[in-house]
């Protein structure tokens, strides 16, 4: 596990002591636990908020939600364990929520977090109250084939340059794709840059075999699953639905699934696209999370 105190500044030249105040905040004061095989952070009293995070599978990717939202919820954020594919995520991680000993759950998931979301809402509605789905996808059958072939294709790639250029090789060439992906804080390079560095940390910190297995899962959904609204024995109006205004300009597939399945969610779009959305747009996604979580005033 982590040394909570540990921070590798070599990804972090040129960001401002003012900046990395947060963060090193996170790390000094929270430790990273395992349960059910399921390692976490946690913080805070109150309902449980169940943070699930994209593709790269690591709880940390949500450290300043859980700083903020834990005045008032018991926030958990979790580490996708090594799994065979999305069945055995979804096992495990609804073991790892039955002991929590809650009557129901709220959750937020982002991206590819909103798939393990479905999966477990199909298997045990009645472990959940409010879902807030940011940036999500999902598969019925009305989407095409060739979207699932492109899916396959990009996981499948991405799979192979992991396993077969060397993983340092692939870490260093993963690590300057992040750095050009970010367009944050156009007028604050520290900040900008601090997230560039945390990312490649995180980036740095996964060993191969989680890469690889979080990407598995993800290759099993498109590979093996269909999702059908019969399938999910749950108010839909608990379901609350956030897109980029972009992805709702493009109408995909895969989102428009998402909102098939769950055609009473609640349906919000935010400006822009949803690159960094989890950065940029934080102060509106926690303020949904207090509302939709029946908090009406952050603190």
């Amino acid at each position: 596990m982590e040394n909570p105190q540990v921070i590798n500044r070599q990804h972090y030249q040129y960001v401002l002591e003012n900046d990395m105040v947060p963060y090193e905040t996170f790390r000094a004061n929270y430790e990273l636990k395992e349960k059910a095989g399921v390692s976490y952070y946690e913080a805070g009293k109150g309902p449980i908020l169940l943070l699930l995070p994209g593709s790269t599978g690591r709880g940390i990717s949500f450290f300043e939600y859980m700083m903020e939202l834990s005045q008032d919820f018991h926030v958990i954020t979790v580490d996708y364990p090594k799994v065979e594919g999305l069945n055995e995520l979804a096992e495990k991680m609804l073991g790892f929520i039955k002991t929590l000993e809650e009557e129901k759950i709220h959750v937020f998931c982002h991206s590819f977090g909103s798939v393990l979301a479905q999966e477990m809402l199909k298997r045990q509605p009645d472990l959940f109250d409010q879902v807030i789905i940011a940036h999500g996808l999902s598969k019925d059958k009305l989407v095409g084939k060739s979207t699932i072939r492109n899916q396959q294709k990009s996981i499948r790639s991405f799979m192979r340059s992991i396993s077969f250029l060397g993983y340092e090789r692939f870490l260093k060439r993963f690590s300057k794709r992040l750095r050009r992906s970010f367009h944050i804080f156009p007028d604050d390079t520290s900040k900008r840059l601090f997230w560039e560095g945390f990312y490649e940390e995180m980036l740095y910190t996964t060993p191969k075999e989680i890469m690889l297995s979080n990407y598995h899962f993800m290759r099993d959904f498109w590979l093996h699953f269909v999702f059908e609204k019969d399938d999910f024995k749950v108010d839909s109006s608990k379901v609350h639905i956030i897109e980029s205004y972009s992805d709702h300009q493009l109408n995909m597939p895969e989102k428009q699934a998402l909102k098939a399945l769950f055609e009473d969610a609640d349906y919000h779009i935010l400006e822009g696209d949803s690159a960094n959305s989890l950065i940029k747009n934080k102060s509106q996604l926690i303020a949904m999370i207090n509302e939709k979580c029946n908090v009406s005033e952050p603190h």
